[in-house]
């Protein structure tokens, strides 16, 4: 069989979850099949646009270069019809059996219709809320959750690419929200400015029938898939609450389980607790600094594992979580890793937390903490609640409380039986063998159903 991937990101550029993922897969499934990649670049020493071809590990890639310096309005955020243009002499090239789409955030949604138009069947993965949220998370810009796309508020998340005037943007964004600091004051005052700033957007109806139009061409070009597949039950259920036609089943990923082969931790006297991301706000480093410092204990230490990056105005996010953290030597920041090595990264602490203040959907570093046999503490919302039983495998916080984060992480200090208690099953995590196995059952059903059709 012949199977196309589609990716927005893909080694070895840095790449993170679903680039990983993807990559762990496709190199499972090239031991019976042929696979080929196509994913985006971002190059600015290169033509726009411009495709390369070549390999790497055995997979036959392809990359199109797009530093968006062409994006002149918000539909051009999503749809590039010159990338789909290129994609589908792409797939004329190939004559791929299948198409496997990761996400197409970075590329542009009209390449499902390109697929679809030759007659191939269509596999997408959803990693996030993107098809939805054109901030893929359901994470507002002051970092509150959002229920899912309403025209009015989606306006303010996505001011600058709608054409918001600045200064109205700037008042609604000028900082990172007061909810980092945890000032109840500044929230108020924060909450205060965020009304007034609504009531400016009365009236921008043109921006709204934008962000309308985009979902609506979003679902249009989602008609074109035979099966969506989503890690967790929730974001299954959130995509079907938002209208997203056609066939929604719910399969976790599966794990490269060989990087933990003959693991062994480190040993301490201290409780370790340890974060494995990357350093952005909606990740809740922040909650996270703020609630280990409330840990009063010695014989406890904060690992974080990541590096933080420009994520859509909050260009400070990693410099002033470091500045909380300042004066507490109990805490490290160990800086980024090769995903290669993350056997060894869990070897270096003993529980992990999952701060994040959206919804995750399935977070690999929950199974690598199962391969690793690390408790898990973790928000209790979205596939996070789902895959971190209360009291079987680690234990659930309210999302966003510092204050209830630190005392689920005293427990730890105080009851260290915990550890082996809590320790969660290895057994439950998904090889990524299986996973293969599995989407070659789901690509062939696809492949006979267009047939048939």
């Amino acid at each position: 069989m012949k199977i196309l991937y589609v990716v927005h990101n893909f080694p070895p550029q840095p790449s993170y979850g679903c680039e990983l993922y993807a990559y762990n897969l496709a190199r499972a499934l090239r031991r019976n099949h042929e696979v080929h990649v196509f994913y985006r670049v971002d190059r600015p020493d290169r033509e726009e646009y411009q495709v390369e071809r070549g390999e790497y590990e055995g997979l036959k890639v392809c990359t199109i270069n797009n530093t968006f310096k062409n994006v002149q309005t918000f539909r051009d955020t999503y749809r590039n019809d010159a990338i789909a243009d290129e994609f589908g002499r792409y797939l004329d090239e190939v004559k791929p059996d299948i198409v496997h789409f990761h996400h197409v955030t970075c590329l542009s949604t009209t390449c499902i219709r390109e697929a679809a138009r030759r007659g191939l069947p269509v596999i997408f993965t959803l990693h996030d809320f993107w098809l939805l949220c054109p901030r893929g998370q359901l994470l507002r810009r002051d970092l509150s959750l959002c229920d899912g796309p309403v025209a009015r508020l989606c306006v303010f998340c996505n001011a600058y690419q709608l054409g918001v005037p600045p200064h109205i943007a700037h008042a609604r964004y000028a900082r990172i929200p007061a909810g980092i600091a945890g000032s109840g004051l500044r929230r108020l005052v924060g909450n205060l400015r965020r009304r007034l700033v609504r009531n400016s957007f009365r009236g921008e109806t043109e921006a709204q029938k934008l962000v309308d139009e985009r979902l609506a061409h979003v679902k249009e070009m989602c008609r074109h898939v035979d099966l969506f597949i989503s890690p967790s039950e929730f974001l299954c259920r959130k995509m079907k609450e938002a209208g997203l036609p056609g066939v929604v089943i719910t399969s976790d990923y599966g794990h490269d389980v060989s990087r933990f082969a003959n693991f062994r931790r480190t040993e301490s006297e201290k409780v370790r607790f340890g974060f494995v991301g990357s350093i952005i706000p909606s990740k809740g480093v922040h909650v996270l600094v703020d609630a280990f410092r409330r840990v009063p204990s010695e014989d406890a230490e904060l690992r974080i594992f990541g590096a933080g990056y420009d994520f859509e105005g909050y260009k400070d996010y990693e410099r002033e979580v470091r500045a909380m953290a300042h004066g507490d030597r109990r805490i490290t920041f160990a800086g980024p890793f090769d995903n290669a090595r993350v056997g060894e990264v869990f070897a270096e602490f003993d529980v992990l937390v999952v701060p994040s203040i959206w919804y995750e959907n399935s977070p690999l570093t929950i199974r690598e903490a199962a391969l690793a046999g690390a408790p898990v503490i973790a928000s209790d919302i979205g596939g996070m609640a789902e895959f971190v039983r209360d009291g079987v495998n680690g234990v659930n916080f309210r999302t966003g409380s510092a204050r209830h984060l630190a005392a689920k992480m005293a427990m730890f200090v105080k009851d260290r039986g915990l550890l082996v208690r809590l320790r969660p099953d290895a057994g439950m995590v998904k090889t990524v063998e299986e996973n293969a196995e599995e989407l070659d059952g789901y690509y062939r059903q696809a492949i006979e159903g267009r047939a048939a059709g």
